[in-house]
């Protein structure tokens, strides 16, 4: 089942769409990265599968039931921009202000949980003016995390934050997700981050979803390739395409591309022998920041 299902989910300001038509599918139990560029309609999205927005258009299903239903809503935890937290109080003070607001039964026991679940439980009469910016927003997964959701909706946590504090939170979500189960959606600019906790992602440009993929599917379309400099590489390919074995091949930005083809000594052997002179070799992995420049128009092939 999936958690998120959005279909032909869309938002217009004064005519103008920020998102359009979107389909989204966040297998429960998943990490999924939403990946986008400034404006492209990452934080509108989530904003109206947690309820901040009205769609103009479209249909959002949380577990499999509309995102309206006050119970099914209750599983969903948000942190959306900055933690709302009160800087002269204590993380379990903010915490339990945060759980009398919305009724929970055991405010104690569940402001111990969920700071718990975060590596802050050890924090005691620490103001949070005095906490570092990675706390900060753990603190505010934390409030997110207050009645225990099974789903999880961030924009954009490690804005800002130094390595340390990227890492902090990046253990943190791991952790929620593997230890307790909870699905979570999270946005952000940093592509690298993302590649080492996400389970699956979505790819959004100008308001319209333009790829979902598994991690498990991208590491495919990610494959090792050896990368050629040659003077005049429409001619080499050709004859690279004659006499290598290799999955597929490519020409971008002027250098040839071929996948799956590991015999360096090989394809110099064959460029030797055929009069072609090369400048470089070298083997090279599609990341995961290449694999989205690609979809966002970057790609130039022959």
């Amino acid at each position: 089942m999936d958690a998120i299902t959005t279909k032909n989910l869309s938002k217009s300001f004064k005519g103008k769409y920020a998102v359009k038509s979107l389909d989204m599918h966040v297998p429960e139990g998943s990490i999924y990265g939403f990946i986008g560029e400034n404006g492209a309609g990452k934080s509108t999205t989530q904003k109206m599968i947690c309820g901040l927005l009205r769609p103009t258009d479209g249909e959002i299903q949380l577990f499999g039931r509309p995102a309206s239903d006050a119970e099914v809503h209750a599983r969903m935890g948000v942190l959306i921009e900055n933690p709302g937290v009160y800087m002269g109080w204590t993380a379990k003070e903010n915490l339990l202000l945060q759980a009398l607001n919305i009724g929970i039964e055991n405010p104690e026991k569940t402001v111990a949980e969920a700071l718990e679940a975060v590596g802050l439980s050890d924090t005691g009469k620490k103001k949070v003016k005095e906490f570092s910016l990675g706390m900060k927003q753990r603190l505010g997964i934390a409030a997110a995390f207050i009645g225990n959701p099974d789903l999880l909706i961030l924009d954009e946590p490690i804005n800002g934050l130094d390595p340390e504090g990227i890492r902090e939170i990046r253990q943190t979500l791991h952790r929620l997700n593997q230890e307790r189960n909870v699905t979570i959606l999270i946005s952000s600019h940093i592509l690298g981050e993302l590649s080492k906790i996400s389970t699956h992602y979505g790819i959004i440009k100008n308001g319209c979803m333009v790829k979902e993929i598994s991690a498990e599917n991208l590491s495919r379309e990610c494959r090792d390739y050896m990368r050629i400099r040659v003077a005049e590489p429409e001619k080499v390919l050709s004859c690279l395409r004659q006499h290598i074995e290799m999955d597929s091949s490519e020409i971008l930005d002027g250098e040839i591309h071929l996948f799956n083809a590991r015999d360096g000594a090989a394809v110099n052997q064959c460029m030797f022998l055929n009069g072609h002179v090369v400048s470089e070799i070298s083997f090279h992995q599609l990341d995961l920041e290449e694999y989205f420049m690609k979809l966002m128009g970057g790609e130039q092939s022959a």
